[in-house]
């Protein structure tokens, strides 16, 4: 990128360049970041992409003075580097846009955590920790832990570091914490939080604007729909899964479906017409043949054997 071509960005990226300069100030302006940040979608996704070239940049400070220097002289030249990571104007626009330019070079190597038929415990340096549900994974990107991205389930307790922000990609939600304990679960459009302690914010280009949730909250969000429902959880009843038991506050039968087969392996068919239907309860899982048993009978179904596996049903035989 030469530096003429720097002047060609759109407005909404010298926007969120020049907010994610001032935060780095103490006269941040943090309500009228808000404001603009809930404007439009477009706004969270150019401000979390200059957010990330930054937290790079300043992670690969080295490697990108020199690949500048070699690149362009002169814009290096024009500013020190430590100045346009944390001054104000275009010395520091100009990097930040030279390193968004430079993916390869920034790209730091990805640290992959999976488990199998059984949950993963994840310590991290900082104290954190993280368990991964069955059949579940988490990329974990930057040095200092910022950005994650979970499929499946995990319960996350953060420590607290108001330095960072960590962002969680989970399915159709972006978290952000700062330290707390939470509990994630993703199925395709479907993503389900709950938070046994602290606060967290839940945000997704299909939310008019970002959700808080505090201890003792839980969000059901279902982007296909169109839908997010809050609901009160039990703080310590959230990541419960953990030792074998899995409670539920008006949660689809569809999900609860997917979880038994997540967590015990258990296969239990639910036809269109009961996906909907609401399940409160508890939930074993040592034992398939008796939580099937006890599924059916709490929620007033029939449970119909048959040679493709096991099925629910509204009918009485």
């Amino acid at each position: 990128m030469r530096a003429s071509e720097i002047g060609d960005r759109d407005p909404v990226t010298e926007e969120a360049i020049a907010w994610r300069l001032s935060a780095a100030s103490d006269d941040m302006n943090w309500d009228a970041f808000t404001v603009w940040l809930e404007a439009s979608p477009e706004h969270r996704a150019r401000y979390t992409e200059i957010a990330l070239a930054d937290a790079e940049l300043v992670a690969q400070r080295e490697a990108v003075r020199q690949a500048l220097a070699a690149a362009e002289p002169k814009l290096v030249r024009r500013a020190p580097l430590n100045r346009a990571i944390w001054g104000v104007g275009a010395a520091a626009a100009a990097v930040l846009v030279a390193v968004m330019a430079l993916p390869l070079l920034l790209r730091e190597p990805e640290v992959i955590y999976a488990s199998d038929a059984g949950t993963k415990t994840i310590a991290f340096a900082d104290g954190s920790q993280a368990t991964l549900a069955p059949h579940s994974r988490l990329t974990v990107k930057g040095s200092g832990m910022q950005h994650m991205r979970l499929e499946g389930g995990a319960w996350f307790a953060i420590r607290h570091d108001p330095t960072r922000a960590l962002e969680i990609a989970a399915g159709p939600v972006v978290i952000r914490d700062i330290g707390t304990s939470f509990d994630v679960h993703v199925d395709g459009a479907l993503a389900r939080v709950s938070v046994s302690d602290g606060q967290i914010s839940v945000a997704s280009a299909a939310l008019e604007q970002s959700l808080t949730l505090q201890r003792g909250k839980g969000l059901l969000y279902d982007s296909a729909a169109g839908r997010a429902e809050v609901q009160d959880v039990d703080p310590a009843a959230s990541g419960s899964w953990r030792s074998g038991e899995l409670r539920y506050q008006r949660t689809p039968l569809s999900l609860v479906a997917l979880d038994l087969n997540r967590y015990a392996g258990i296969h239990l068919g639910v036809p269109a017409e009961l996906r909907s239907r609401r399940f409160s309860g508890i939930l074993t899982v040592k034992d398939a043949e008796a939580t099937k048993r006890d599924l059916a009978q709490l929620m007033g179904l029939t449970l119909v054997r048959g040679a493709g596996g096991d099925r629910l049903s509204a009918s009485r035989r």
